[in-house]
Formats: structure tokens, sequence, C-alpha cells
């Protein structure tokens, strides 16, 4: 490496990022964060792994839907020097701002929607062993994997959605949805 490029190294080493959800905050490195982060077209192929076991899981009891919501937790990361975690709430200087457009995404629960009815299973008995799977990855590049995959992120969804929500201590859940209704006739 040339000193340049180890001089960049040793900022990133050395640069605390907090990530905060609504249940959990951890420190890493920016380098860390940025070794961590996961393709967005492997990540929607993960939830495209749980719709297709949810469908499999409900074929099975021979119960119809007209849609699936995966509702979507996201985390988003901090410079730690923008924020205090020792305290709780946190607490945020003005104005802050995640890190660049890195989010962390994962599974909270999921729901049928059969003619305005929901309903929801265990989420470890429809998908063991990878319905708690959580990724870092960039906002932008995930959006736009999911209309690449013909999901519908809820259209609230937004980086500066997702930090208000935490800054404001709400739950920062998005709905991932996957309609059937033009081809409910051809399911029943």
């Amino acid at each position: 490496m040339k000193k340049k490029d180890l001089l960049k190294l040793k900022e990133k080493l050395e640069q605390k990022v907090v990530m905060i959800d609504e249940v959990d905050n951890y420190k890493m490195s920016l380098y860390e964060l940025e070794l961590k982060k996961d393709d967005s077209k492997i990540v929607a192929e993960s939830f495209e792994n749980y719709f297709e076991a949810v469908m499999k899981y409900y074929a099975q009891l021979g119960k119809g839907y007209d849609e699936i919501q995966l509702m979507l937790g996201f985390g988003v990361f901090f410079k730690e020097e923008d924020i205090d975690d020792r305290e709780y709430p946190i607490e945020y200087k003005t104005g802050v701002k995640p890190i660049d457009n890195f989010v962390k995404v994962g599974v909270n629960c999921f729901y049928c929607v059969d003619e305005e009815k929901r309903f929801s299973e265990d989420p470890e008995i429809v998908y063991p062993n990878n319905c708690d799977k959580e990724f870092i990855v960039s906002f932008d590049e995930l959006k736009s994997a999911f209309e690449e995959y013909g999901f519908i992120l809820d259209e609230n969804a937004s980086l500066e959605s997702i930090t208000e929500k935490i800054i404001t201590q709400k739950t920062p859940v998005f709905k991932l949805s996957l309609k059937f209704s033009k081809y409910k006739k051809l399911m029943k």
C-alpha cells in the first residue's frame, strides 16, 4: 500500500461507529463496517428465500392469501462522536446524520393478507435457521435490488425516515410486500 492508502486505512480503523436500532447498539470501526457490508442482490435473494419459505409453509396448510408482508427492522450507523450512548435515551447532536448510506436490516416478523385479514406464524417455525438473519447494506442499493426483484418497499421507507424514527425512539420497521392479487384465481 502507498502511504496515502495506509493513512486512509489508519483513519478508518480509528474512526468508531455505533449501530443503533430499536433494541440494540454496538460499536465497531469504520473499516469493520465496510468489511461487513453485504451485496444488495444477495440480501434481496435472502428475502426472496424468506417469501418462498412462507409460501411453501402455507401451501402445505392449504391456506390462501393475496399478499405476504415482511416487516423489516432497520438500524443505522452514526459516528461515535455524534452521539452519547452512555445515556438512555441516547443523546444525539443537532443535525446528526448517519454514516454514508449504511443500514442494518433484518426481518422482524411477517404477515399474510387475505381479503383484509392478516395472519402469521412464528417465523422460527416457517423459516428455521434464517428467520433472524441481519445484513449490513447500502440503503439505496437495497431499494434498487428490491425493485429489480419485484418487491414493494413501503413508500415511506427512506434513510431519513429510518434515522428520524431511531432518534425519536420509534420502532424503525417498514413493510416489504409481495402481492399476488392478480394471480389469485390461478393460486386457488
